[in-house]
């Protein structure tokens, strides 16, 4: 198993500062499961979500490695936005 932390969101770094991370990113490459852990009450939580999909995508990571959300601070939501539905994993 390996756990990777992103130090903050990566979408905020500058492009310097990626280039730098990505031999610790590559390593999602060797995943046979991927666990996207989510501030889900975050304000810009989409985009967050987007971005990281953009980023394994420019990875290389294939569309065949299963990658399931992990909703973090659901307790701050609405309770009208915490429906949980069940569905397959993601396709990115």
């Amino acid at each position: 198993m390996i756990l990777s932390d992103t130090v903050g969101f990566i979408s905020d770094l500058p492009t310097q500062l990626v280039a730098a991370f990505r031999a610790t990113l590559e390593e999602v490459l060797a995943a046979d499961l991927i666990l996207h852990v989510r501030d889900i009450s975050h304000p810009e939580t989409a985009l967050q979500a987007q971005n990281v999909t953009e980023i394994l995508g420019s990875l290389g990571v294939g569309k065949d490695v299963p990658l399931y959300e992990v909703w973090n601070k659901i307790d701050q939501l609405p309770s009208t936005g915490r429906t949980c539905r069940r569905s397959a994993p993601s396709t990115r």
